[in-house]
């Protein structure tokens, strides 16, 4: 019988060292119903296989063998140098009831003669047990200097889903090493927390440093959005990170908690925590936003008013323009400051408008010009020069508006000039004089001369001749106006005429417009005279082809009543039968006929050709080409007055004394003759 059972067992063993998997398959099919030790054998064994598929077959009759034999021996491969060995093994324990291996498996780790190797690959499989002890004893393997023995206990913990392991996973967020802080946000993310655990997660939160922003990750990755109401409490901390902590983990885990509790934080002292908070709200639709704004709105921090306003002016519509509106009902000049400046923040039609309409209140007047000219826009240049229409914010806007970048605010004036109304078109002249625009003087000389700041005009384009001259000279005039000039001047020696520097300038730009009118209306005047001299040669050619017409007409009608008379002379002639009258007389009326008829028809097809041909282009009756040069030639008359009075003007306004009083001025400035 021994006999027989050891040629049996040889015989499976045979079977195994098959090449044939199927053999294989059926052999470890067979052994699966033995319970003898022999089996055990074979079956581990088979973990050696180098077919996957006998390997896991073996591994799995294995897990459900209840011999005392099948752990020993699993944990004998782990030693093993073969990979592909040593990983059936583990994985067949790892599917085993960790009750099942943990005896085994502790006191390999507890005796000091385990070999280095095999600790490192029993340390995983020992962690997946429930046993509270082994939270001691995993706590030294992490304090271990041996890197792989602290990476395997790490990896162990992290892969368990034992209750005893949170804690440890949470105190390593501390670690000093960012691959370890990595591997365990890993974890506790991948795995449901216990009420104790998320206790825990919410003391280290607090902790500083990397500890604390390592649980926040922890935090913000859960699911449950209860958590977010525990953050609360902590978004009154005097700690500045843990309220920023705090109010991430809400944002991410209950969004619509956070907001709520973001209108308040637009007030925290930490920028950090204000940004934060911003950021939660700007996710929050408009309706939302309008909704939490509106109860809280201005509040009583101006660091409040301030973010909330950006809010508000984001959204731009008036029910939002209603809620910043409410600031100024209160006495708080910080407060209404403060969402002077939020609106500024954000650069829009909106925001330009609404700083403008309170340049009237004198504590924020200075802040007003200021903010708008910060845009330095089209916009905000149109806004600043309205208000230059308010004396009392006449020289503020003024100096904001120079604060531009010169190219950028002569383009942007440029374009006002035309679109401006009168009184705006007056600041406008002004910036540009004190700008120097040497582009501007094209549009003020074809100024009309009943412009109802004629005066003005004149004085910024002599402004504008003055400052080119000291530019080509080398002098800086940028940041000074007429007065400092002048000062200047005078300082250097400069010897003032009878009439100020502004009224100088007001000749001088006068002369200048004077000249430019003059060539304009010089223009014209040639213009019209041109278009009358055409004009009466189309009268007079529509007068000659009218007589040609009349004369045509009549010589037309003489020979159809003559053709018609020897036309019925012949057929009456016929119709008596007369037989008196000779051959010649018949003759003659006929011929009569065929050359009364033969003319009338030449003329008339004469008088077509005339009538279509594209050398003639009468488009105009004789009437109403006279009517149109009667128009011209008053029009030429009213040029011809105007020119005589520009001329008769630039007589009284001698240019030579203008420009020597002007010379002795440049070489004052410039100390170089011009």
């Amino acid at each position: 019988m021994a006999n027989i059972d050891r040629e049996l067992w040889q015989s499976y063993k045979d079977q195994l060292e098959s090449k044939d998997r199927d053999v294989k398959l059926s052999v470890l099919s067979e052994l699966a119903s033995r319970d003898e030790i022999q089996a055990i054998r074979l079956l581990l064994t088979a973990l050696s296989d180098l077919s996957a598929a006998i390997r896991e077959k073996a591994a799995e009759i294995l897990k459900e063998k209840d011999h005392p034999a099948v752990v020993p021996g699993l944990i004998s491969l782990l030693d093993t140098e073969a990979l592909h060995v040593k990983t059936a093994a583990v994985n067949t324990l790892k599917t085993m009831p960790p009750e099942k291996t943990y005896d085994h498996l502790i006191n390999l780790v507890k005796d000091p003669s385990t070999e280095h190797s095999l600790r490192i690959a029993v340390l995983p499989l020992l962690a997946r047990s429930n046993d509270e002890d082994l939270k001691h004893l995993f706590s030294r393997y992490l304090s271990e200097n041996d890197e792989q023995i602290k990476w395997a206990a790490l990896d162990g913990i992290c892969h368990s889903e034992a209750s005893w392991t949170e804690d440890l996973l949470i105190d390593l967020l501390n670690s000093t090493y960012r691959e370890t802080r990595e591997k365990t946000i890993e974890a506790l993310r991948n795995r449901t927390l216990s009420e104790h655990a998320i206790d825990h997660l919410i003391e280290t939160l607090k902790m500083p440093g990397t500890a604390g922003q390592s649980a926040m990750e922890v935090l913000a990755g859960q699911e449950t959005a209860e958590y977010a109401e525990r953050m609360i409490p902590l978004l009154d901390s005097s700690d500045k990170d843990v309220r920023y902590r705090a109010l991430m983990v809400m944002g991410m885990i209950n969004p619509q908690l956070a907001a709520i509790s973001s209108v308040q934080l637009l007030a925290d002292k930490s920028e950090m925590v204000r940004n934060r908070a911003a950021e939660i709200l700007k996710d929050i639709n408009q309706e939302g936003i309008i909704e939490l704004l509106d109860s809280a709105f201005p509040g009583e921090s101006p660091t409040f008013a301030e973010t909330a306003a950006q809010f508000l002016a984001k959204i731009g519509d008036e029910q939002a323009k209603a809620i910043l509106e409410r600031a100024f009902e209160s006495n708080e000049p910080a407060i209404y400051r403060s969402v002077l400046k939020g609106v500024a923040k954000i650069p829009s039609a909106f925001s330009i408008d609404f700083l403008k309409s309170h340049r009237s209140e004198k504590t924020v007047q200075s802040l007003v010009v200021t903010l708008i000219a910060e845009y330095q826009s089209k916009l905000a240049c149109k806004a600043l020069v309205e208000i230059m229409s308010d004396p009392s914010c006449y020289d503020t806007a003024r100096n904001a508006l120079l604060t531009f970048p010169a190219d950028k605010l002569e383009t942007y004036a440029l374009a006002l000039l035309k679109e401006a109304s009168a009184q705006d078109s007056m600041h406008v002249i002004t910036i540009l004089g004190q700008l120097g625009s040497h582009s501007a003087l094209e549009h003020l000389s074809v100024t009309d001369d009943d412009h109802p700041h004629l005066g003005k005009i004149h004085q910024a384009t002599g402004e504008i001749v003055l400052r080119h001259q000291l530019a080509k000279k080398g002098y800086v005039t940028s940041g000074k106006d007429i007065v400092a000039l002048e000062e200047e001047a005078i300082s250097a020696g400069w010897q003032i005429s009878d009439d100020p520097l502004s009224i100088l300038l007001v000749r001088l730009g006068k002369n200048h417009w004077l000249k430019s009118r003059e060539k304009l209306l010089d223009a014209d005047l040639r213009r019209t005279t041109l278009q009358i001299s055409s004009l009466e040669d189309e009268l007079t050619s529509a007068r000659d082809i009218g007589s040609q017409g009349k004369t045509t007409g009549i010589l037309k009608f003489v020979l159809m009543l003559l053709l018609l008379a020897s036309v019925f002379g012949v057929f009456y002639s016929f119709y008596k039968n007369w037989t008196d009258p000779s051959g010649l007389w018949y003759g003659l009326l006929v011929v009569f006929t065929i050359t009364s008829g033969t003319l009338f028809f030449s003329i008339n097809r004469q008088n077509r050709r005339k009538r279509f041909s594209p050398n003639i282009s009468i488009k105009h009756s004789p009437v109403e080409l006279e009517k149109k040069i009667n128009m011209i030639r008053e029009k030429s008359e009213k040029i011809t007055l105007k020119l005589e009075h520009v001329r008769e003007e630039m007589k009284k306004n001698p240019e030579h004394e203008l420009i020597s009083v002007l010379e002795a001025l440049i070489e004052s400035l410039t100390g170089k003759p011009r």
